[in-house]
């Protein structure tokens, strides 16, 4: 399997004009007012003390990267490393990226060629197109919940299949290319199941899984974020790309006690005791031994203690 199901179908040559599906800027507060107002989601004991620690560990995984939160599942971690990042070296690296793909359920589930020209044409807003990765200074970190990688099979065929249109040498985009899965914490045995020794496909698009890097979370984290997460945007399937229906705010009870439970994360991350915590399990990955992730520990320690 590779990105075989996308190749009888011709981009459109003219791209319509397109935006991503409508999401709040959690950050600013300001332009939330009522909508901040009333109940929000509830978790789990010690939900965000894990949390915290799927960051780090995340972060830490992606390397000294620009990472990519890949589709909805990740929202929580995303909203939290918001805050967690912020007034950092990292305060812009991470990113959010609507994404919904099947490559091998129903025809009907690929894209039109106006769809996947419209999606191409939001990836180029958003410094993704493989031109853009092949020259970026960093890698691309894309990390996401999960349990078959069909999600990051779907995205990487689309990208091999951009690469493709424009003539841009595939192998240059894929050195830039890291793949970070968030898997759910099973016994450490030579039978345990890996997803990315069950992916073809990453033979096939990205010359081997040396690019995948796993990070291990405990079930009921994996479950909430996988299962349960109320979500702050609407699906991006591909019928949706270039259509105006999915870029509307959605005023749900669910959604804005979502959006509710979104702004609290962040502001949580910007505090003193989550910001040592968040330090503190930084300083306990492999890759600490590595300059750009002591200078992020002494960034996060330096502003619990209000030195900026």
């Amino acid at each position: 399997m590779s990105s075989a199901p996308l190749q009888k179908i011709s981009i459109a040559t003219v791209p319509p004009l397109t935006d991503p599906p409508f999401r709040w800027n959690i950050a600013r507060r300001e332009q939330l007012g009522e909508l901040l107002e009333g109940e929000t989601e509830a978790t789990y004991i010690g939900f965000q003390d894990d949390l915290i620690r799927a960051c780090a560990q995340i972060v830490a995984s992606a390397g000294d990267a620009n990472l990519v939160f890949l589709g909805r599942s990740p929202e929580n971690l995303f909203d939290l490393s918001q805050g967690l990042l912020q007034n950092t070296s990292w305060q812009e690296r991470t990113h959010l990226l609507p994404f919904s793909m099947h490559l091998y359920q129903w025809d009907c589930d690929l894209p039109t060629g106006t769809a996947m020209a419209a999606y191409r044409d939001y990836l180029e807003t958003r410094a993704l197109l493989p031109e853009q990765i092949a020259a970026s200074g960093r890698v691309i970190a894309f990390a996401d919940i999960v349990a078959s990688g069909s999600t990051f099979h779907a995205l990487i065929a689309l990208l091999k299949r951009f690469s493709e249109e424009s003539g841009v040498d595939w192998n240059a985009v894929r050195r830039k290319i890291r793949i970070v899965g968030v898997c759910r914490k099973e016994k450490t045995s030579p039978k345990t199941w890996r997803w990315q020794q069950h992916a073809p496909w990453l033979g096939n698009l990205m010359g081997g899984s040396h690019c995948v890097k796993n990070v291990s979370i405990n079930g009921e984290l994996y479950h909430y974020l996988a299962d349960y997460q109320p979500k702050t945007t609407s699906s991006y399937p591909s019928k949706c790309w270039g259509e105006p229906v999915c870029k509307e705010a959605v005023y749900k009870p669910r959604r804005l006690a979502a959006l509710r439970f979104a702004r609290a994360l962040y502001e949580a991350g910007t505090s003193k005791q989550c910001r040592i915590a968040f330090a503190r399990a930084l300083s306990e990955q492999c890759a600490m031994r590595e300059p750009w992730l002591r200078h992020l520990v002494g960034e996060l320690k330096r502003s619990a203690n209000g030195y900026g």
